[in-house]
């Protein structure tokens, strides 16, 4: 009804009850209205400019909308998590070498694993890692690779011990044809003949490309890469040696290899092998190639078994993991045979904390790793036990590193300092924390060689 009379009639009617109320309120009884009804009449005449009023306002707010300010879009910024926080603060205090390479991460496609390693009374170990811009796909193996080939040749080595053969077997690599030439003897050994041992020694104390190569061969690819998928290494392929005179069909052919007692006798041929990935022509995938989260758990089921699951655990002996504990924490100049002396520095493959420095290192703080700089790619995946202060933590880490004109890596290029402050700062780090319980270090052989 209010809205049909409009704004001036309301104006109109108003007024005219203010002249009318005028005379009502000075004798209501003239015009037949008793105190009740005068009140309620009074009322109503009040309420007449308040809907006038309400009708210009609503008549401005159609014809005038309020302006609207569209706001820009605010994208929230990630926090960064807690393990990246610890790795900013530890940067924090190296500016010119951790926090220079973590502020170029994307470029130097780094990545870090830090495991903090807590013992309880009964010395058992529980491990927590943390973990820097880590990425699942696969890297140049490069030295890495001997890690996998070194444990699966004595898995393969004790699955054929019904044969009567052992590590220590003479161990004849025959040719497989102009391109893959025969080997008779090594000259590292006290009497000549090369032995599976002998090759592993070479390839744990000083990464022996031509070790790594003999164990290829004995182990063979197809062996490698099922028991990698078997457990549960999916994306990582070792299918390469690592001597560089050799193409894509060689890398894929093994050598006959032959293994014979102290007296020359006979005991095991295993003939030449061609891989499934040529024989069925399919597509053909050759390299080595790891991630750094694999190649960690692989030590750390070396050293840890009952901290990975148990489909990610080499099937080694007891022996066997007593051999390639002592092995991948030896210095080379503590080896006898191979005899190394002063030739092979002690931190050579040390990138982590020593940053292959020259000199003489402590023997009782122990770094056990495996280590590449290849393919313009610096990796090294490492277990420390410092022996005397009780000390212990697992550190790997991967960047890509500048190379010369020629190729070759940069030996002033920062990352090396940055992987050498990595573990220094790492190591500081843990000797400041406490501990419920010290390390007791009884399963670690001690003994040189």
């Amino acid at each position: 009804m209010f809205a049909k009379i409009g704004e001036n009639g309301f104006v109109r009617i108003s007024v005219f009850f203010q002249e009318f109320c005028s005379k009502i309120s000075r004798n209501p009884m003239k015009f037949g209205l008793d105190q009740n009804r005068f009140l309620f009449f009074m009322a109503f005449l009040f309420l007449l400019p308040g809907c006038a009023s309400s009708q210009k306002r609503n008549k401005q707010n159609k014809t005038k909308q309020p302006e609207i300010i569209q706001q820009p879009e605010v994208i929230p910024v990630p926090k960064p998590s807690a393990d990246e926080l610890f790795f900013l603060q530890l940067a924090s205090r190296y500016p010119r070498t951790i926090q220079n390479i973590l502020d170029q991460k994307a470029e130097n496609e780094v990545q870090v694993i830090y495991t903090e390693i807590n013992r309880d009374k009964n010395n058992k170990a529980t491990l927590f890692p943390h973990y820097y811009n880590i990425s699942n796909n696969n890297i140049s193996a490069g030295g890495i690779a001997a890690l996998p080939v070194a444990m699966y040749s004595l898995q393969k080595m004790a699955e054929l011990q019904s044969s009567g053969i052992t590590a220590y077997s003479t161990m004849i690599t025959e040719s497989g044809g102009s391109s893959l030439p025969a080997t008779f003897n090594d000259p590292n050994t006290a009497d000549g003949k090369p032995t599976l041992t002998q090759y592993l020694k070479r390839l744990l104390l000083a990464d022996d490309k031509e070790a790594f190569d003999r164990l290829y061969e004995f182990t063979g690819t197809d062996y490698i890469n099922n028991a990698l998928k078997k457990q549960g290494f999916i994306t990582d392929t070792i299918a390469a040696r690592r001597s560089d005179s050799f193409n894509t069909r060689q890398n894929l052919t093994t050598n006959p290899v032959l293994f014979y007692t102290n007296e020359m006798k006979l005991q095991y041929r295993q003939p030449l092998q061609v891989s499934r990935w040529i024989v069925s022509n399919k597509e053909i995938k050759t390299g080595n190639q790891l991630s750094l989260p694999d190649a960690q758990v692989m030590l750390q089921s070396l050293f840890f078994p009952q901290s990975v699951a148990a489909s990610k655990r080499f099937q080694l002996t007891e022996a066997d993991q007593v051999f390639m504990k002592a092995y991948l924490g030896l210095l080379p100049r503590q080896s006898v045979f191979p005899f190394y002396g002063i030739t092979v520095p002690d931190a050579t493959s040390k990138f982590l904390y020593y940053g292959a420095a020259q000199g003489n290192k402590d023997t009782r703080f122990k770094i056990y790793n495996v280590s590449s700089m290849e393919d313009g790619r610096i990796t090294d995946v490492a277990y420390f036990a410092d022996l005397d202060r009780k000390v212990e933590f697992m550190l790997s880490a991967t960047s890509k590193i500048k190379l010369d004109e020629n190729g070759e890596p940069m030996a002033n290029d920062p990352v090396i300092g940055f992987f050498r402050d990595l573990g220094l700062a790492i190591y500081n780090y843990e000797t400041a924390r406490k501990r419920n319980y010290l390390p007791e270090f009884s399963d670690l052989p001690l003994a040189t060689d």
